[in-house]
């Protein structure tokens, strides 16, 4: 043993060198306690060792979780492979950091201070381990956040299955097979034309000339045509069935909301002959089968509806814009003398048009345009704030307002323009390019690109005010972007289909044929392009233009969803 005093080594119950104190004890039970408590110390270690790796279990079981979720589906399978590379790729890491944490041997031979420093050694890199250990275990709760993320959006994801039109017949193609779903007599869509509803047993009285489903269904609304030449609108709720605005007056249905709000208009019939007399706007409440109208305007010209603000915008043949909230029953005038309103395309956010659907669904929808004589003003619903746009007398204006790029574009019958934006304040306008007469323009809010024929024929993308050539000869009135893909356009040239992936992309020629329609009404569903190469004809190829394939006569097809 060491002496305490002068560090001799000996034998014996006491120093010889020093007279040191005496030891108590024999030499061999010494030896006996010094190899159990290095033992000890060495048991110590591998036990941690061992509760860190029951520790990696549960965290990594975490992951086995979500490869279960994912195994259920082989659509999920790259997934599925990324998130066992993740926890393989932490695995490697924590071993390689419990390595760093054993005793060292050599260190506790040749230090004086033998196993109590090893200790201290071992608890500091112990404490960094747990450090490396809590880094890898939230950037894997991050990735784990992140996939549940991705599975909630594709679960709840709508208009999510496709669907053709057939002799009066719908059919769900989703599957390899098709199956009949049901008569088109019997679907009652909803607002955007692709939701729709499996009305069965119903017995409405005259002949119907519209319906209307609500986005969940829980509302279907029909126009009928009496005997008498009346027209009545008739609405299923749960609770039942109610008639309303039972005249000679002609009606269409606006919007259907599944809080039990009808927004409609009527128009005066004046003769046989087809006259018309002023049209009128309206909103419905439902309370069961109460209800209660309100009148908006009896001389209405343009409206439109953004259902995410539960607000309706409009202008009456006197000039008054006025915009409703039919959640507060508020309506609030905002201008005099307006001559033309422009509501926001619901494809594309910021893209003004008096083409615009009526009805805008999307969540971004916070803004429209107006114009006062020649002046075109941009108007903030939040911020209840207008901008000028520009200045002009054609009543036909659109307008891009790109203000991640800080300019806006404007067309007009056969003319591009663009201006700079600096803040609130846009410049003049400038001529960028002429255009068809077909006017054929496209806008991809996710590039910020805009897309045109021009009068050479030629195709063109500007992004940041810069114009890009991309193809030469291409028919008027093809260009259009692809449905269910976030940067694809497609377009005609010589009688053959192209179909880009983005602007960078190359051309990939997916169909040749002769006399070629112009409406493609491309989508993209699983890797699959679906498209018209004629009057009817559905074909259907790859994305880079092989296993081209007729589908044969299809009146319609869409991406959408089948309410139960």
């Amino acid at each position: 043993m060491l002496c305490p005093k002068c560090g001799q080594e000996y034998e014996g119950p006491q120093c010889p060198r020093c007279d040191g104190p005496v030891v108590l004890v024999n030499n061999s039970d010494y030896l006996k306690r010094k190899k159990a408590y290095e033992e000890r110390l060495k048991n110590r270690g591998k036990e941690e060792l061992e509760e860190d790796k029951k520790e990696e279990k549960k965290e990594f079981d975490l992951m086995e979780v979500v490869d279960g979720l994912f195994s259920e589906e082989n659509k999920m399978s790259k997934l599925k492979i990324k998130a066992r590379g993740l926890a393989k790729k932490l695995r490697k890491s924590k071993r390689k950091s419990a390595k760093d944490t054993k005793p060292s041997n050599k260190n506790n031979e040749n230090n004086e201070e033998g196993p109590l420093k090893s200790v201290s050694i071992r608890k500091a890199k112990k404490f960094k381990y747990n450090i490396r250990r809590i880094a890898f275990l939230v950037a894997a709760l991050v990735c784990l956040v992140l996939i549940i993320v991705g599975i909630y959006k594709l679960v709840t994801r709508k208009n999510y299955e496709l669907f053709f039109s057939y002799n009066d017949k719908i059919y769900n193609v989703t599957d390899l097979e098709s199956s009949y779903v049901c008569d088109e007599s019997d679907a009652v869509f909803a607002v955007d034309g692709k939701t729709f509803y499996q009305a069965e047993n119903l017995d409405i009285e005259g002949s119907i000339k519209q319906e209307m489903a609500s986005n969940d269904g829980d509302y279907l609304a029909f126009v009928s045509y009496l005997e008498d030449g009346n027209y009545e609108i008739i609405v299923n709720t749960s609770k039942g069935t109610v008639k309303l605005a039972t005249n000679k007056n002609s009606k269409e249905l606006v919007a259907l909301r599944d809080s039990g709000v009808l927004i409609y208009t009527e128009t005066e019939e004046l003769n046989d002959e087809g006259g018309t007399g002023s049209k009128s706007l309206n909103v419905v409440f439902f309370d069961g089968l109460e209800y209660q109208t309100i009148n908006l305007s009896e001389d209405i010209s343009k409206y439109y509806v953004y259902t995410a603000q539960s607000l309706v915008v409009a202008v009456d043949n006197d000039g008054n814009l006025f915009e409703y909230n039919y959640k507060t029953k508020k309506k609030t005038s905002l201008e005099g003398n307006v001559t033309n309103l422009l509501g926001m395309s619901s494809d594309n956010y910021n893209y003004y048009s008096y083409s615009a659907d009526l009805v805008n669904e999307w969540d971004k929808a916070n803004s429209f345009v107006y114009a006062i004589g020649y002046v075109y003003y941009l108007y903030d619903i939040k911020d209840a704030k207008s901008t000028v746009l520009a200045k002009s007398s054609d009543s036909s204006m659109e307008f891009i307002y790109d203000e991640t790029n800080n300019y806006v574009y404007a067309l007009n019958t056969n003319t591009v323009y663009s201006a700079k934006l600096d803040g609130d304040t846009v410049s003049s306008l400038e001529e960028l390019d002429n255009i068809k007469t077909a006017r054929n323009v496209v806008y991809n809010y996710s590039t910020k690109e805009l897309y045109f024929i021009d009068g050479d024929s030629n195709l063109v993308r500007v992004k940041k005010g810069e114009e890009k050539e991309l193809e030469s000869n291409v028919y008027d009135g093809s260009l259009s972007l692809v449905s269910n893909d976030s940067k694809a356009i497609c377009y005609i040239v010589d009688n053959s289909i192209y179909y880009r992936k983005s602007s960078t992309a190359a051309a990939v020629k997916i169909y040749t044929g002769d006399n070629l329609t112009t409406n493609i009404g491309m989508v993209k569903y699983k890797n699959k392009l679906y498209f018209y190469a004629s009057s009817e004809l559905l074909c259907t190829c790859s994305t880079k233009g092989g296993s081209l394939s007729e589908v044969g006569k299809i009146a319609r097809f869409w991406l959408g969803t089948k309410l139960k």
